[in-house]
């Protein structure tokens, strides 16, 4: 029977150890294991500098892959933290005097249940139907179709990328197999998208943040 070979193991040169050392300090899981909405938005737009900087088309097309799922992530980030502003609020003690003042008699008497069930368990559809229906019920602003759209045909290109059986539904969202184009939509479409929602919650005096408590069991 033929004896095995043992493989050598590269001993971690001094970069790597920094780099580890790095990830082990303290705060730094706040930095890039915990990303923001903002940070994530920062990201797409560095994605998208190096796409239309590369010239070599298979790198361009890995910065362009990059930049969709990061325009995604960004995406589903700010409709976290838009559930997340409203579970605090519901979910917080209402200062003096304050029940009948924006924004906390938007949402007297309504139950935190189902946002905390959207934070815990829903799909990113169901998560933002319930923050733009919100927007719309308080303010009466109804988010643009283009925009809609944009969001849907930027999530279903994120799916062939990350999803192997993900199958072209019959959603009316025509597949493209051109990243870089795609990818060029992506901070435009996340940025708009935050626009809508800061500008809303702004309306009724309730600004975006990330949750600052633990979300219940439901």
């Amino acid at each position: 029977m033929a004896r095995r070979r043992k493989r050598r193991v590269r001993p971690l040169r001094p970069a790597d150890v920094a780099a580890l050392t790095a990830m082990a300090a303290p705060g730094a899981t706040t930095s890039w294991l915990l990303p923001q909405s903002g940070d994530l938005m920062r990201d797409v737009a560095s994605l998208q500098t190096c796409v239309a900087r590369e010239e070599n088309p298979e790198i361009r097309s890995v910065f362009a892959r990059a930049a969709i799922v990061m325009g995604v992530a960004a995406i589903e980030a700010v409709t976290n933290d838009a559930l997340a502003a409203i579970f605090t609020l519901m979910t917080g003690e209402v200062p003096p005097h304050c029940a009948k003042t924006p924004p906390w008699r938007h949402f007297a008497g309504r139950s935190a249940r189902r946002v905390a069930l959207l934070l815990r368990h829903g799909k990113f559809a169901s998560k933002r139907t319930y923050v733009l229906w919100q927007i719309e019920r308080i303010t009466g602003a109804v988010a643009d179709d283009s925009l809609v759209q944009a969001m849907d045909c930027l999530r279903h290109a994120r799916n062939r990328i990350v999803h192997t059986n993900y199958r072209l539904r019959a959603e009316g969202i025509e597949a493209t197999d051109d990243a870089p184009a795609v990818a060029a939509t992506a901070g435009d479409c996340a940025r708009r998208y935050l626009e809508f929602l800061s500008e809303g919650f702004a309306a009724f005096a309730l600004p975006l943040r990330a949750i600052e408590r633990a979300v219940p069991a439901a």
